[in-house]
Parts: structure tokens; C-alpha cells; sequence
């Protein structure tokens, strides 16, 4: 056969416990190894985590630069595929999740990319919070951001906070509320400041202008 085309699977015990590898080669070309301490390397010789994937080649390209790929065995809308991240290597639910969902199957398929984590210190599934849409939108508190950027305000009507870059830590909240109304909030009052209604009217100090 091919004399370039062998492979071999090695274990090295060396002059020490810590030198001590387990590999897997083709030829003179190392691809995976084991070290002593069980950290895995896919093209790396001296992996320094728990797991490392390295690639040789230059590659400057956006969708031509992947050195690890996840992907699922068939296409539907609303296949989701995900990495967990979890303190507990059990059969726990994720504290954060990213993931992908399949928003079309036309052609090549098209995706949307999301992250979820929970809030709550029991077993739960975490909750999505922000989705970037195939298109390119960015959505925090929706999954379907119709705008570059899309933010749900929350059950109180705040969706944006801006901090005064001090000690104070003095703020501004933006955000509108359920009557469709923005509303500017300053610092902890519970009230708004300044008020625009979704009639054009804008009140200051006051929710129920009159006037424009």
C-alpha cells in the first residue's frame, strides 16, 4: 500500500508520570493526543486546557476561518443546536446556552444565533435573552427584532439604562411602557421625568400632556 497513508496509535510512557501521552498520528502528522493530565489536543502537541483545537493555516476569510464546527444530522425549522455551560458535569439543565435555530430549510438552510441563560438558583431550562436573526438583527427581550437593534422593555416599561460614569452612579432610564408611550426616567424615581405619548404630546413632569 501507500507508505504515506499508515497510521498509528501511540503510547508514549515517558521518563515520568508527567510526560506520559496517548496520540494518534497518520504518517509523520500528529493529530490528536492525550496528555498524563487529560487535557486533549486536536492539532495541538502541549494542549494547555482541558480541551484545545488548533489550525496550522492562515486563514483571514469570515466562513472560511472555522477550526470546530457543530452541526446537526437533518434540517427543520426550529431545529436547534447548542453548547452548554454548566458547573455540573450531570444530567443538569445549563446555566447558558448559544445555540443556532433553523428559521428557513431553502437551499443551504438560514439560522439565527441566540443566547439563554436563567435567573432562578433551581433545575430549570435557562431563557432566551438576545438573538442575532439570520438578517442580521439584534433582539434583547424578542425573537424576532424587525430593527438593526430591538429591545423589549421590561414589565415595568424600562428597557435601556445609561450611568453617569462616576461614584454617584447617577442614571437615566429609557423605555416604553404598555400604553406605547417613551418614557425618560432619572435615576430611581419611579415616575418618568419626561413623557411623549404616542399621540406626539410630550409632557414634562406630568404623563397626561395636552399639548404638544
Amino acid at each position: 500500500g501507500d507508505s504515506n497513508n499508515w497510521g498509528s496509535l501511540e503510547f508514549n510512557y515517558g521518563y515520568d508520570a508527567t510526560n506520559s501521552f496517548l496520540r494518534i498520528s497518520q504518517g509523520s502528522n500528529e493529530h490528536l493526543r492525550i496528555t498524563n493530565g487529560g487535557k486533549v489536543g486536536i492539532g495541538a502537541t502541549s494542549p494547555s486546557k482541558k480541551l484545545v483545537v488548533s489550525d496550522s493555516g492562515v486563514k483571514t476569510a469570515i466562513g472560511g476561518s472555522e477550526v470546530l464546527r457543530i452541526a446537526g444530522t437533518s434540517q427543520s425549522v426550529g431545529r436547534r443546536n447548542e453548547i452548554g455551560f454548566s458547573p455540573y458535569d450531570t444530567n443538569h439543565n445549563p446555566h447558558i446556552t448559544l445555540g443556532m435555530e433553523y428559521v428557513s430549510t431553502t437551499a443551504f438552510c438560514s439560522s439565527d444565533f441566540y443566547i439563554a441563560t436563567r435567573a432562578l438558583t433551581t433545575d430549570t431550562v435557562p431563557i432566551e435573552r438576545m438573538r442575532i436573526t439570520a438578517a442580521g438583527n439584534v433582539g434583547i427581550g424578542t425573537t424576532s427584532a424587525g430593527r438593526p437593534l430591538t429591545i423589549n422593555s421590561d414589565s415595568a416599561g424600562h428597557a435601556i439604562r445609561i450611568l453617569e460614569n462616576d461614584s454617584a452612579n447617577e442614571s437615566w432610564d429609557i423605555g416604553v411602557d404598555v400604553d406605547g408611550d417613551l418614557n425618560f426616567y432619572n435615576s430611581a424615581a419611579t415616575s418618568p421625568s419626561v413623557t411623549f405619548l404616542d399621540s406626539g404630546n410630550v409632557g414634562i413632569g406630568t404623563t397626561s400632556p395636552s399639548s404638544k
